[in-house]
């Protein structure tokens, strides 16, 4: 049976988007991802579609806010749920589960994710319910407004350093005695590569390594694997989506390369990084853990 990772949005029809973004902007904190405008064709004529993705801020989650003529509102007015998987191939298998529990398949094809080429399909329950189902990139992550990712240059290593160090050691993660490593991040992306998110100030408020096998700082990675480390967002910067972007741009260049899986270690008590890796798509591989100085190391691995 195809492991879905959850249901990751809900699109609504509404009479006026303006006043319905607003409404879940002051009522619930959403924050809006993008807004669109598009003409489709309905009952043999054009109808312009307006749209906004709004989502709770540091989360995966999405609403969807559909406005165009003639649809219907309120109550009837679900446009789909949508579900998201960890590959294609778990969206085939789960196409061929739901037409054989009485589903119809309504569309499916191939598109251009935020990351990636993504598969997905549209279905209808026995209801006549409509279902999207989608690869994990769809919504994966959008760059915080004003935030770029890149590579991190020259001048920006002593900052990163400074920020992975300050989260990792005053965090309670890792010994004092390791902060001076922490913070050599010159000599560290000597060994891997290292990405910064910076703000329009040219702040760093996050970093990550991408470690692959054939460095001496990897800790579990396997040949064709790639090895997220030391991933870290300034507390006054969490919950602006900074370390999922993070992730995302280690994933997109992980495929760009020709990498087959990413695998990254935590420890048992870093639970907000825990649900961070789940919301992207990693998934536990117990057989992998391992300890270092008597701390368990758990292991995620995400195919890609």
């Amino acid at each position: 049976m195809p492991t879905t990772l959850g249901l990751r949005h809900a699109n609504l029809n509404v009479a006026d988007l303006v006043r319905s973004i607003r409404f879940y902007r002051e009522v619930f904190g959403l924050e809006v991802l993008q807004e669109t405008t598009e003409t489709i064709t309905k009952n043999g004529r054009e109808v312009e579609l307006r749209q906004a993705l709004l989502t709770t801020p540091g989360a995966g989650d999405l609403l969807a806010l559909t406005q165009a003529a003639s649809f219907p509102i309120g109550p009837g007015g679900v446009n789909h749920l949508g579900f998201v998987f960890a590959s294609s191939a778990d969206v085939e298998a789960a196409v061929t589960v739901a037409v054989a529990a009485g589903g119809t398949v309504l569309r499916r094809g191939s598109r251009e994710g935020r990351h990636a080429p993504e598969v997905f399909a549209y279905l209808s329950d026995p209801d006549g319910y409509a279902i999207e189902l989608s690869t994990q990139d769809t919504f994966l992550a959008s760059v915080p407004a004003g935030i770029v990712v890149r590579s991190a240059g020259p001048d920006e290593l002593a900052a990163a350093g400074e920020l992975i160090a300050h989260v990792f050691v005053d965090g309670g993660f890792s010994p004092p005695e390791s902060a001076e490593a922490l913070r050599d991040a010159a000599s560290r992306s000597a060994m891997s590569e290292l990405l910064v998110a910076v703000d329009g100030a040219g702040r760093v408020l996050g970093a990550v390594y991408l470690v692959t096998a054939e460095s001496p700082a990897h800790d579990v990675a396997r040949p064709r694997e790639v090895e997220p480390q030391l991933l870290a967002v300034a507390p006054a910067a969490r919950g602006r989506r900074i370390g999922e972007a993070l992730l995302a741009e280690v994933l997109r260049r992980a495929r760009e390369h020709g990498f087959v899986r990413a695998v990254l270690s935590t420890q048992p008590t870093m639970a907000s990084a825990h649900r961070l890796y789940e919301r992207v798509g990693f998934r536990r591989a117990p057989e992998r853990d391992w300890t270092r100085r008597g701390v368990p190391r758990l292991v995620y691995t995400l195919e890609l």
